[in-house]
Parts: structure tokens; C-alpha cells; sequence
């Protein structure tokens, strides 16, 4: 059963509208409890093995290391994003992501010394058809805040749609859109 795309939104605008939830779940706990670092980057699939299924994986990983931020290690949302824009992004994803997401939660968040566990599941409606050596795929990105102390607090759910283009025998993102998942958590 595939679920509805929610209305898709100007990255900017969901960003102001739901910059609390995207600053906490800036931080992924990857691995121990107790890693202040964040996540090791993953090599992206190959292109050429499954591209659909190849550039949604991409997409999951990009949406997972865009809104990994460990208050420990970070000096901001940002930091994530130009980390996973460097990874699995074409080179000018890095710069139209850096400034995206203040937020002012983030002193809250790293008052706790909290960081965000993401999850994502495929958005299984089909994407738009790709030209070739582009690709589209979304995923839903659930960010669960949590803290030493023993805090968590589940955050709003995010629709996140990349649009894919093939380099070499990557999948790079080349741009990002993001939506409220409109309840579908």
C-alpha cells in the first residue's frame, strides 16, 4: 500500500515552519549511546546495480546524515547538512543547504547534549518518471531527541523528496525538497 505525498513544500519555508524538529533532529545516535562524534559516511550505491532502488537508498541516507546533528560535536543544523551534501550531494547542494534551519531550539538541545535517532521508510508512491541518468525518490524521516539524562521526545515527521543525478556509478542528490508528512508517521 503506497503512502500519499504530502503537499510538497519550498525547502526554505518548511524549513522556518518546522526549524524546531529539523535542529533536533539534527542528531543521529549512531552506534553507542555515548558517541559524540557523528556517523561515518556510507559509500552511496551504485548507479548501475538497481537504479531506482539505488538512488532511493541514496535519498535515505542523504535524509538521515542532513538531519544527524550531535549537539557534542556540532557548532550547528548546518554542519549536518554540509556533511551530507558533501557525501551524497553534487557540489552545489552544499552550498544552497548551509544556511537553511536556525533554529532556537538548538541551544535546548545543547543544553541536554541531545542528539536525534532518524528513521526512514520509502515513500512507495511512484516518483515522477526520471530522464536519463536522473532519478527522483522520498522518504519519510521520523527524528526521535534524546539526551543523557534519560529525555526523548519524538519529533514531527518530514517528507523528504531528492531529485538524483547520476555520476560516474553514483547517484548524487541534486536538489532537496522538504514537506510536512501531513500526520503520516
Amino acid at each position: 500500500m503506497s503512502e500519499a505525498r504530502p503537499k510538497p513544500w519550498r525547502a526554505r519555508d518548511i524549513l522556518r515552519r518546522t526549524g524546531p524538529a529539523l535542529i533536533a533532529a539534527g542528531v543521529l545516535a549512531h552506534g553507542a549511546a555515548g558517541c559524540a562524534r557523528p556517523p561515518a559516511p556510507q559509500s552511496p550505491p551504485s548507479a548501475d546495480a538497481l537504479p531506482v532502488a539505488a538512488a532511493a537508498e541514496v535519498c535515505a541516507r542523504f535524509a538521515v546524515a542532513a538531519m544527524s546533528v550531535d549537539t557534542a560535536a556540532d557548532t550547528g543544523p548546518a554542519d549536518a547538512r554540509r556533511r551530507a551534501a558533501r557525501q551524497y550531494g553534487v557540489p552545489a547542494l552544499e552550498n544552497a543547504l548551509a544556511g537553511e534551519g536556525r533554529d532556537e531550539t538548538w541551544t535546548g538541545l545543547a543544553a541536554r547534549h541531545a542528539r536525534v535517532h532518524v528513521e526512514t521508510r520509502p515513500i512507495t508512491d511512484d516518483p515522477p518518471p526520471g530522464e536519463d541518468g536522473t532519478a527522483s525518490a522520498g522518504v519519510l524521516a521520523t527524528p526521535t531527541a534524546s539526551a543523557p539524562d534519560g529525555w526523548h521526545q519524538q519529533l514531527p515527521t518530514l517528507a523528504v523528496y531528492c531529485s538524483l543525478t547520476q555520476t560516474g556509478r553514483e547517484w548524487k542528490v541534486s536538489s532537496v525538497t522538504l514537506s510536512d508528512s501531513g500526520g503520516g508517521s
